[in-house]
């Protein structure tokens, strides 16, 4: 774990994307595959990507009727995974939208804003939250922890438990799109808990309010994910 603080304890969040001449869509990447600059999701939008390398960790075709995609994109820098994205995509073929979205609703949020969330018909929400990576909590879905503890073991990577960052949902009754950033908690703030990391349960929201130190990781996840929510809507 001190190893994991001193060479992320200055880790800088950047804001910028690299554009690129044409995106790459997400069904036509592997894992091991490097992306940087803005990938095309299923639904066919076009999302940009913080600036650097980013890797693979999982892509996969979900679903039977109304298939989904899930990508998970990867940051590593000195054998640790600090970074990841997790982009999903999908399209209706009856054009009749999709079901209320979970995780506009999310009670382990920190924060949310749920400017619309309608069964079949216009989803728009953004939300602060925490994920985690252990099996047995309450993930988001078991393909990115999958994903990313798969690639930690095949390439001697160090994966932290815990995260923290922010998810954008949108969707029509043609498409949907959930865009997520989250960053290992460990290298922002280091754990004082006893077991020396972060797990989801430490990242409760009566938790963070009760922390100024929390509280103003939160609140920069807040802030990066505003600056951002307005590209991935300009792109929608």
């Amino acid at each position: 774990m001190k190893r994991l603080v001193k060479i992320c304890v200055a880790l800088v969040f950047t804001l910028a994307w690299t554009p690129v001449l044409a995106a790459t869509s997400v069904e036509s990447l592997s894992v091991g595959d490097t992306v940087r600059g803005e990938v095309k999701t299923r639904g066919g939008v076009v999302v940009p990507l913080p600036a650097g390398k980013w890797v693979v960790a999982g892509s996969r075709l979900f679903g039977k009727k109304n298939k989904w995609h899930y990508l998970v994109l990867a940051e590593v820098k000195d054998k640790v995974i600090t970074r990841a994205l997790l982009i999903r995509g999908n399209r209706s073929k009856s054009n009749k939208g999709f079901k209320k979205y979970a995780g506009c609703t999310s009670e382990n949020a920190s924060f949310k804003q749920v400017d619309a969330n309608e069964r079949q018909g216009d989803q728009d929400c953004f939300v602060v939250r925490a994920w985690c990576t252990r099996k047995h909590e309450n993930t988001v879905s078991n393909f990115y922890r999958e994903s990313l503890v798969k690639m930690g073991r095949a390439q001697d990577l160090f994966v932290p438990m815990g995260w923290v960052g922010w998810e954008v949902r949108l969707a029509d009754t043609r498409r949907n799109m959930t865009y997520a950033t989250l960053v290992a908690s460990d290298l922002i703030l280091p754990a004082d808990t006893k077991r020396g990391h972060w797990i989801l349960d430490d990242w409760k929201p009566d938790l963070v309010a009760a922390s100024p130190a929390k509280q103003a990781v939160m609140d920069y996840m807040k802030t990066w994910g505003e600056q951002w929510r307005p590209r991935l809507k300009s792109a929608w």
